[in-house]
């Protein structure tokens, strides 16, 4: 996993052509609005304790995509495991691409303009409350792997 801000993203164009394109994409992305051949995921999620309505939330995991998670405006939890640490709760789903896990999870905070590269390894819960829940806008760019 690789956190960061988008003002220090060029240190990591490095790691592929793909990861290169999506972060010159996201320096100037308007929401909801996708103008590259990325596949772009935009959402407006309130975040929410990890216990949400009774049911502890999940980690998900892919396999054919890296997930770059840009978070546009807001502050949230983000939380992330090692996927060798978790129990899958589902079968891996190879056409929507996800396995759902459970486990403990190491948590950190991203706010506007911060992002995180999530790789197959690489086990998350996004829109974790903060300090209050709030709406965050973000994109999730799919990069193949």
């Amino acid at each position: 996993m690789v956190l960061g801000n988008i003002n220090d993203c060029q240190k990591y164009f490095i790691i592929s052509s793909d990861i290169k394109n999506a972060f010159e994409y996201l320096k100037t992305v308007e929401y909801g609005k996708n103008t590259t051949n990325l596949t772009v995921n935009f959402s407006e999620p309130i975040t929410a304790d990890e216990d949400s309505m009774g049911k502890k939330k999940l980690f998900e995991a892919h396999r054919k995509y890296i997930d770059l998670h840009y978070i546009i405006d807001g502050t949230e939890k983000f939380g992330y495991a090692n996927i060798n640490t978790l129990k899958p709760v589902t079968e891996y789903n190879e056409k929507d691409d996800y396995i759902l896990l459970s486990g403990e999870a190491s948590r950190i905070t991203l706010n506007k303009g911060d992002f995180v590269i999530a790789f197959p390894e690489d086990a998350h819960i996004p829109a974790l409350k903060y300090k209050n829940s709030e709406k965050v806008k973000r994109a999730v760019v799919k990069i193949p792997v």
